[in-house]
């Protein structure tokens, strides 16, 4: 177990009394960071708008307008179909501040270990969000694909871990959020990065899905054994 001695004046500065903002994983971030050759802006710079899902009770229906939680951030990018509330169209105009559009980055406050954080709205059809979910609508020089693997990446979760709160359900705050320094290249090396990034998940997926094959196959390798006997 990871131990240091932290001088109270420092507790005072960082107003956090957990021991990651201390550790050395957070130290090697801060080192990260200062070698990054791009400007770094707080996320509350680069965008828009932030808004919160909404919170409190509705009379949830079987169908209707997509209600999106956490459940629905997964690594293949928002999963509509994991929704399993929806709320009327008359709601959702009401909730009109959590609505989501095509291009908005939807970013989950609750951190799920060895889960995506954060995913891109990219569909026409109208969908609202939870209050476990924040969207972002960015300005014109961050490629919404760009800031949500950034924030998926390692070092981004890093990142949002240094700034989490609570030990069993770790989380963060809207506030700290906007706080979250972000590198941003020019728009056209954020694209290129993108584009790198996907061939390499297709790449995987693939391969996933070629050793699920053999996995499969060599299950049957028994069971055709004794059948040709």
């Amino acid at each position: 177990m990871e131990k240091a001695v932290i001088n109270l004046s420092d507790l005072r500065k960082q107003k956090r009394w957990d021991f990651y903002i201390f550790s050395s994983a957070s130290t090697k971030i801060e080192k990260v960071l200062k070698k990054i050759k791009y400007p770094i802006f707080p996320l509350q710079e680069i965008v828009k708008r932030t808004e919160r899902g909404f919170s409190g009770t509705l009379e949830y229906r079987s169908d209707g307008i997509p209600v999106l939680s956490l459940n629905c951030i997964t690594a293949e990018g928002v999963a509509i179909s994991n929704a399993n509330k929806f709320m009327s169209l008359e709601e959702h105009h009401k909730l009109y501040r959590s609505a989501v559009k095509r291009n908005d980055v939807l970013v989950g406050l609750f951190l799920r270990p060895n889960m995506n954080i954060s995913a891109v709205y990219e569909f026409d059809e109208p969908a609202n969000i939870t209050s476990f979910l924040v969207k972002l609508e960015l300005k014109e020089v961050v490629y919404p694909q760009y800031l949500s693997m950034f924030l998926n990446s390692s070092f981004g979760k890093d990142l949002i871990q240094q700034k989490a709160i609570g030990s069993i359900q770790p989380s963060i705050t809207i506030s700290h959020l906007r706080d979250l320094p972000i590198p941003l290249p020019p728009l056209d090396e954020q694209k290129s990065l993108v584009e790198a990034i996907r061939h390499k998940q297709i790449e995987a997926l693939e391969l996933q899905r070629k050793a699920t094959k053999l996995m499969e196959e060599a299950g049957e390798i028994i069971e055709n054994f004794f059948k040709s006997k």
